[in-house]
């Protein structure tokens, strides 16, 4: 066994092959660990432990532990509060097993580590208690790339690698970045929050997420996801052949129909736009934005709400209403129907009210395929209620009730 004291200033101390124990004291010092079971003291000052040369990862564990896998070692760190790690090593917090009310902020991209609710000893060391929920620890945690949480409500971002980011219990909140991440809730209601990350993204059936150029994540045990706000998000069902969609993008709601062993499960979603559906029979609601749907198989019902929305009902018979139907007449728009192959229904209005009520000015539905033998349109009240103009098409306008 090593015993590598410094001084009074700031200094560099290395370890050896052996089960050393390197005292920085005074000053700002670095220690650079190496094999063994080490204990690195840094003293006063703000201190280093520096594991770059080390061509392995290492594991942040609780309470200052450091596991090693080169060697299979375990290091113990005292006030330290930087934390280098080999660069390209998958190197990992994991604290899943510390005290009960401890809670972690982690924040790859920027290379920080928040330790919340922390044992501290009384002065006479008869107790631990936890430090207010409002003090923290703080470190500086340097190439890392995993990050594995608490019992408790946890934040885990990730950065530019391949990161994997495990909440273990509680209600976390996972933050999507570039690179093909793995964002894994564990118990609890957890978040995959992808609203920073400014582009859209497009969720698909058994949890993958795509980003475009920013790569594939895969979720898992997530019950709301966020897309960034203004990015066309798209929920894709494609290639489900078992389950079907309910989703109601006004309430943020939604629900997978018919999963084998589960049932139905619902999830939360906000900030997306646009919708793919199933080969199942689908029901999509829209919001007031511009939406996008697809219904593909399946006689499917799509409502596009407000906005200026666009309607594809795929093969099936379908239903397509393009308005709000609780305040159909909420103001102008202009909505493409495509009923597509079937027996399709276009709705512009119910027995109480007519849909787009300017006499086709800027308010009017465009409906793109129609067949006379299959496909019927739903007005309100009589033929009387309607007049016709001809521009090289026939054209089916509303008169105006005002």
């Amino acid at each position: 066994m090593a015993i590598i004291i410094g001084t009074s200033d700031s200094d560099l101390l290395n370890g050896t092959a052996e089960n050393d124990e390197l005292f920085g004291l005074e000053g700002n010092d670095t220690l650079v660990a190496s094999l063994g079971d080490d204990t690195l003291n840094g003293g006063a000052g703000s201190n280093t432990a520096d594991y770059s040369a080390l061509d392995s990862a290492i594991t942040i564990g609780p309470r200052g532990s450091v596991f090693k896998s080169g060697d299979g070692s375990t290091d113990q760190l005292v006030n330290i509060s930087t934390i280098v790690g080999a660069v390209g090593q998958r190197n990992t917090i994991d604290v899943s097993n510390n005290s009960p009310n401890t809670s972690i902020f982690v924040d790859l991209s920027t290379n920080q580590l928040n330790v919340l609710g922390v044992p501290s000893i009384l002065p006479d060391q008869s107790e631990a208690v936890a430090l207010p929920i409002d003090r923290f620890l703080s470190f500086r945690v340097e190439n890392f790339v995993n990050a594995n949480g608490t019992n408790n409500n946890d934040t885990l971002i990730g950065n530019n690698a391949d990161n994997q980011l495990s909440g273990q219990g509680g209600n976390d909140r996972l933050v999507g970045s570039r690179g093909n991440d793995t964002l894994d809730g564990g118990t609890g209601s957890d978040i995959a929050d992808y609203s920073g990350l400014n582009s859209a993204i497009t969720l698909e059936r058994e949890g993958i997420v795509r980003k475009g150029s920013n790569g594939t994540d895969q979720i898992q045990n997530i019950e709301t996801i966020i897309g960034a706000e203004g990015q066309k998000n798209t929920i894709n069902g494609r290639s489900s052949g078992i389950t079907s969609f309910d989703i109601n993008l006004t309430e943020d709601r939604l629900t997978v129909v018919g999963i084998p062993g589960l049932g139905d499960l619902d999830f939360n979603i906000q900030n997306f736009v646009n919708v793919h559906g199933t080969s199942r029979d689908d029901t999509i609601v829209g919001d007031d934005g511009d939406n996008k749907f697809l219904g593909l198989q399946g006689n499917d019902f799509l409502v596009g709400g407000a906005g200026n929305d666009t309607l594809q009902g795929g093969t099936g018979n379908d239903t397509l209403i393009g308005v709000d139907l609780s305040n159909p007449n909420s103001g102008p728009q202009i909505d493409t129907l495509n009923g597509g192959f079937g027996s399709d229904v276009f709705v512009l209005g119910t027995a109480d009210e007519v849909f787009y009520n300017d006499h086709g000015r800027q308010d009017f539905a465009k409906i793109t395929r129609f067949s006379t033998n299959f496909d019927k349109i739903q007005l309100s009240g009589s033929i009387d209620d309607y007049s016709f103009s001809n521009d090289g098409r026939k054209i089916l306008n509303a008169k105006p009730t005002t």
